[in-house]
């Protein structure tokens, strides 16, 4: 039986990519390696490179192209003057708390007077 569509592409499709031909050959050879198409040793002499490094070098890529392909938030993101705002209204709204803090306290204080020395709170007539 044919196989049907197209074939892949896999490592042609760099060349179309935005970024350097340094950049672009290091894809290469990583994914190339990755496949069993060349081997480690070989693609870090080809770079010029130590096998460790190359090897450092692979995993960086592949930990940065899996940090792409983490889901994202979907929408577009919070203008930053609505941060802004909800951060000035956060900011008020602390104040406020803190107030309403002090009054209740006051009022706690007179309470406590008022039961405990009631004839200071009397008026004088």
């Amino acid at each position: 039986m044919a196989k049907r569509g197209r074939p892949p592409k896999g490592t042609e499709l760099i060349p179309a990519l935005e970024g350097s031909q340094q950049a672009k050959i290091r894809m290469t050879l990583i994914l190339q390696t990755l496949s069993g198409q060349v081997t480690a040793e070989d693609a870090a002499a080809m770079l010029g490179i130590g096998r460790s490094r190359f090897f450092a070098m692979r995993e960086e890529f592949l930990q940065q192209s899996l940090s792409n392909l983490e889901p994202k938030p979907t929408g577009r993101p919070p203008k930053q003057e609505a941060v802004e705002e909800k951060d000035a209204r956060i900011e008020q709204l602390e104040m406020e708390i803190d107030s309403m803090k002090v009054e209740l306290r006051a009022a706690q204080i007179r309470e406590e007077l008022a039961l405990l020395m009631p004839h200071v709170l009397k008026k004088k007539r």
